[in-house]
């Protein structure tokens, strides 16, 4: 289903927000939460219903989406993970689709697919791809939350780029609610999996019909 990833991405008009320092760091929107390294300054830019962030410092940068998804409103917790853990949802086309809303970074429809893979590392899976802006390589992150959609692209001006830094920012972006969301989450996994042992267990043969099979 495409359109639960993609729902409500689209190109947004920002406006400049102030500047700070914050590890961990809180959209004031409450749309957006991530872990800032040290030395990194972060600007927020807001629209209606949209959060756009730039963190970063001279030489590496992260830049944020936060866009409402209708399409995962209503979704349950496990349902929307389960969304993100299956692959086949997050091809090359949806990566470049994805991409392309981020203007600033893929200006003129401008991004090429790399590579993509998924990250199980956090408290969330996260699935990531590689990406091709014509000025540089470009380290993506997508999650999902309820009625919401989050984009992370990370890059360098000059000189290698700091992976590690790169893979625990993506892996930490996130919502304000994400504990309620994760004990909700939890629950809803143990109720399906109970349900699913219980069809089970009643699709079986009675135990006497079970031995008379063994006996013939």
């Amino acid at each position: 289903m495409r359109a639960f990833a993609l729902a409500a991405l689209v190109g947004v008009g920002l406006y400049a927000g102030g500047v700070g320092e914050a590890r961990p760091w809180t959209d004031p929107a409450g749309r957006i939460s991530i872990d800032v390294p040290a030395g990194w300054t972060v600007d927020s830019q807001r629209t209606e219903g949209v959060s756009y962030i730039v963190a970063g410092n001279a030489n590496n940068e992260c830049q944020f989406l936060a866009t409402p998804n209708p399409n995962s409103t209503s979704a349950s917790i496990d349902t929307i993970r389960r969304t993100i853990l299956n692959d086949s949802q997050f091809g090359n086309e949806v990566w470049i689709g994805l991409a392309n809303i981020v203007t600033p970074v893929f200006p003129n429809s401008s991004a090429v697919f790399i590579s993509r893979t998924r990250d199980e590392t956090g408290a969330w899976p996260v699935q990531r791809a590689e990406l091709q802006s014509p000025r540089r390589q470009v380290h993506a992150g997508f999650q999902l939350r309820p009625g919401m959609a989050l984009l992370g692209l990370c890059m360098t001006s000059d000189g290698a780029d700091p992976l590690a830094v790169y893979d625990n920012v993506l892996r930490t972006m996130g919502h304000p609610n994400d504990a309620q969301f994760q004990a909700q989450g939890e629950a809803q996994a143990a109720e399906r999996a109970a349900a699913a042992e219980a069809a089970a267990a009643a699709a079986a043969p009675p135990a006497n019909e079970r031995r008379r099979g063994r006996n013939n």
